[in-house]
């Protein structure tokens, strides 16, 4: 210790009048020290080299005269420089100068207050405040901490390379002070307690460490910094580093919270608990913050919060030119407010480690306002599974080469191409994807959904993208209205096992759901599975399911091809209706008890198998425009089997149609034709057989109990003598069931000759009768004797007879007026020799008509029987007195019928 030549040592402290006092390498402590006693004084306190001054009260540098304090040690080889005290005045009385310097590991420790130019009582002389560190990394900074007030009422507060200063209560600078920052020096102070109105504050660079909520607004209380605050990068140190001004909040950083304000940090960094950008009061000026450049950065270890009134100007924040936020969890535009994003430039970013919510909050949207991600900006969300980007409803997110990264991502709101934009950029979620509601359109190749799980469309919600998927990726579309949609370049792949874009693992499609997969789709190779149908519907403009097949209910709208089995669980369509080749399988099919609508073009192409019904339900398969049985396929079990009745829309069986059993059959109800086989099957509509081609008109049909209804027709064409070949037959064992109408025509210019006999049916137990024959027109004097059609099924051209010759003797007379007495009255199945002249069945005044009309006897006779009035209901009723009617039921064998007509034999 070193004491100048006029050093006081009073009981009760230390004065040093005019002289040096130097405390090295030990410590001193005393209860007071002045420097600088009286006027014209000069009095140097120099505490170096790990020396320590321990002061029980009052500091005072500079009391009337000038005085210097300087604590630094300025070498590793030695500790701290350290000064302790309670209160300090620096410059106390008026023309007094007095100033505290501390240095490179220096350390001042102030319990008490600080007064720079004065007292807490008046002003004084001139006070200065030095904190200067040093450049060298290995030394450490000055520092200074006040516990109290620090009041610079006249002088300077300097805070220069890495000094740190610390004021634990009120910083206050009056009129004509200065309070100085620059390189990386750290001035600690709660806002609350900082008033730097008086004074002029030049932060040219450094840290203003706050150690309570700062905020930067025109009218809160706690803005001591006022409405616009700039953070900017100052100049270039030495060594290549770049000192900036920054801001370290100890608990929130507001920015326009009241009435408005701004924050831009341009270079510099600020450093916050939370963050928060507009209020939900009345704000007469936008709220905005501005992190534009490189090294712009703003942390924050909590959540920030951005909104404001609708009705106020906008609360926004901007990241631009690699400017980067981030934040735990981010609430943008929560419920009744609206809150503003942009993001622009390279290695711009929002970065959450939890969640960010647009539009609400974690549970509840109602908010609004817009987030504009451009020129490859990024927002990043989360760092864990439960994390989450929420778009909520009335919230939209627009991008122009830009990317979202998320663990999870639920949209309600919008996330579309900004105006303009060719390629939005891509989004890049973790976990689940989750449009529920919303809508979510990336419009280009290179613009993509990487979704390396779930991806969920529902609610209605709309996803318009590629999904660039894998393994992971499931994508269930589920709800009326939701819809996944895909640009028109590469084609989807299900069931994958690898990613890429438009490949995932598998697509689910449930009720109202509806893919609209516009460069088409397919499995992958080896794949076994991955598409399930639960209602939906998938458009594309080809399918090709390989050998995976389709099962499930829903519509499939695309030329479908595969060899993989087809098995519905409800109602399913698959197929495309404009497409000449819009349906075709080489693999089996089963129905079960659903219904199966094949669509094409043309006639759809069927499988080797095709099984309807299970146990007691039957199954239905409907192919509008026709199918097309080959040679050696099959449709068997029991249900129906529906086409159109015209025979454009034809089902042409070349194969086997064969249903479970008399009791459970299968019914074919459009028009049919072909020379397949046809066993335990039920005709609702038209029948005709024909051959393998178009060409060839006639043909031979095979099987066993043939069912017609009375809606069917069966068409028989006779071309000429060879059965099957001349002539269409049908070879049926079991029953066969007649009913309908039974249709002969000629064709090929053939024309039948008397005697030729055309055995059209084959069978072994016929039931029921034709209810109406329609027979082509023979050559005049020839007809069609049907005598043998329910026996035998042959139809025979014989010599025309008279339709009232009952007792077929070559006249009509008496004799045949008492065969029609005798059978008047039977109304169905009725002989020709019971009175039966125009074969309907029936016996009745129509046929007296005809006997009347070709009557052949005797004169009198006929005389007698041309007053007889033509049928009416009286004359009917008369007869029925005279003549007793009696019912009878069908009959199939009838050998007497010999029945001749030059055109038609119809049941009326």
């Amino acid at each position: 210790m070193t004491i100048g030549s006029r050093t006081d040592f009073a009981a009760l402290g230390v004065t040093v009048l005019d002289g040096r006092l130097t405390v090295e390498d030990g410590t001193y402590a005393s209860t007071t020290l002045t420097a600088g006693h009286g006027s014209g004084d000069l009095g140097e306190v120099y505490v170096l080299r790990g020396g320590t001054l321990n002061l029980a009260d009052d500091l005072t540098i500079g009391r009337a005269g000038e005085s210097r304090l300087s604590i630094q040690s300025e070498d590793d080889l030695f500790d701290d420089s350290v000064v302790n005290s309670v209160d300090t005045f620096v410059g106390l009385q008026p023309g007094a100068v007095g100033e505290i310097e501390v240095g490179p590991q220096g350390r001042w420790f102030n319990s008490g207050d600080v007064y720079l130019g004065g007292s807490d009582l008046a002003n004084g002389g001139e006070g200065t405040l030095r904190l200067n560190g040093t450049y060298f990394a290995t030394q450490y900074p000055a520092m200074a901490e006040i516990g109290g007030n620090l009041e610079l009422r006249d002088g300077l507060i300097s805070l220069f390379t890495g000094a740190e200063l610390t004021v634990g209560g009120q910083l206050e600078t009056r009129s004509g002070t200065q309070l100085v920052m620059q390189h990386d020096a750290v001035l600690r102070v709660n806002a609350n307690l900082l008033d730097l109105a008086g004074g002029s504050f030049d932060w040219i660079e450094g840290q203003i460490h706050f150690t309570s909520k700062f905020n930067v607004d025109s009218t809160v209380s706690h803005a001591p910094l006022g409405n616009a605050v700039t953070l900017d990068a100052g100049e270039e140190t030495p060594f290549s580093e770049t000192w900036v001004q920054s801001i370290v909040v100890d608990g929130e950083l507001g920015v326009g919270t009241g009435a408005g304000g701004s924050l831009e940090v341009a270079g510099g960094f600020a450093n916050s608990v939370s963050g928060r950008i507009g209020g939900n009061g009345v704000a007469l000026q936008p709220s905005r913050a501005k992190v534009d450049g490189g090294e712009s950065i703003w942390a924050m270890s909590q959540d920030l919060t951005i909104g404001t009134l609708p009705a106020n100007p906008e609360a926004r924040l901007e990241i631009l030119n690699s400017g980067t936020v981030s934040m735990r969890n981010a609430f943008i535009g929560i419920l009744g407010l609206k809150g503003d994003v942009t993001i622009s430039g390279a290695g711009s970013a929002l970065a959450s480690t939890d969640s960010v919510y647009l539009g609400g909050n974690a549970s509840l949207g109602g908010g609004q306002g817009t987030l504009a991600l451009t020129n490859n900006g990024t927002l990043a969300v989360g760092n864990s599974a439960s994390d989450q980007l929420v778009v909520w409803n009335g919230y939209a997110v627009t991008m122009n080469q830009s990317a979202i990264n998320a663990r999870n991502l639920v949209v309600r709101g919008s996330i579309a191409p900004a105006a303009g934009a060719f390629i939005p950029g891509h989004i890049s979620v973790a976990g689940t994807t989750d449009v529920d509601g919303g809508t979510l359109t990336l419009s280009a190749l290179s613009s993509n959904l990487v979704a390396s799980g779930n991806v969920i469309v529902q609610n209605g919600g709309a996803l318009n993208a590629y999904i660039h998927g894998g393994i992971g990726t499931n994508v269930v579309v589920v709800g009326i209205g939701s819809t996944w949609t895909t640009p028109n370049v590469v084609a989807s792949v299900l069931g994958s096992s690898t990613t890429g874009v438009g490949r995932i693992r598998s697509l689910t499609l449930n009720a109202g759901g509806t893919a609209n997969l516009t460069a088409g789709v397919s499995f992958a190779a080896g794949a076994s599975d991955g598409l399930q149908m639960g209602g939906g519907t998938l458009n594309a403009p080809t399918f090709n399911a390989g050998t995976v097949g389709v099962s499930g209910r829903g519509t499939i709208n695309a030329s479908y091809s595969g060899s993989g089995q087809i098995s519905p669980n409800g109602a399913l369509t698959i197929g495309n209706a404009g497409s000449p080749v819009g349906f075709a399988t080489t693999g089996s099919i089963s129905v079960f008890g659903n219904s199966l609508t094949l669509n094409d073009a043309d006639a759809v192409e069927l499988g080797p198998t095709t099984t309807l019904g299970i146990i007691s339900t039957g199954g239905a398969l409907i192919a509008p425009n026709g199918i097309n049985l080959a040679l050696g396929e099959t449709i068997s079990g029991f249900g129906s089997v529906q086409t159109d009745n015209n025979a454009a829309d034809r089902l042409q069986n070349l194969g086997a149609i064969n249903g479970a059993s008399t009791t459970n059959r299968i019914t074919l109800a459009g028009y049919v034709t072909g020379n397949g086989s046809f066993t335990n099957v039920e005709f609702t509509g038209t029948l005709e057989p024909s051959g393998a081609l178009p060409s060839i008109r006639t043909g031979l049909v095979s099987g066993s109990n043939y069912k017609f209804t009375s809606s069917s027709e069966l068409l028989m064409d006779i071309g000429g003598a060879n059965p099957g070949f001349g002539y269409d037959i049908i070879f049926s064992t079991g029953q066969f069931i007649a009913d309908g109408a039974l249709k002969v025509s000629l064709i090929n210019g053939f024309t039948p000759s008397i005697g030729q006999t055309f055995d059209l049916l084959d069978f072994g137990t016929l039931i029921g009768t034709f209810d109406a024959l329609v027979l082509p027109l023979l050559n005049p004097g020839l007809g069609w004797d049907v005598s043998q059609l329910y026996t035998q099924g042959r139809i025979t051209v014989a010599a025309e007879l008279l339709k009232a010759d009952f007792e077929q003797d070559g006249d009509v007379d008496a004799n045949d007026l008492a065969l029609w007495q005798n059978g008047f009255g039977i109304q169905v199945s009725a002989a020709h020799d019971e009175g039966d002249a125009d074969a309907n069945g029936a016996v009745n005044g129509a046929d007296f008509l005809i006997w009347q009309r070709q009557y052949t006897g005797p004169l009198a006779m006929v005389a007698e029987i041309t007053v007889v009035p033509e049928p009416s209901a009286w004359w009917l009723s008369a007869l029925s007195m005279i003549f007793p009617i009696t019912g009878r039921y069908k009959r199939c064998a009838r050998p007497s019928l010999r029945l001749l007509t030059p055109r038609t034999c119809r049941l009326l």
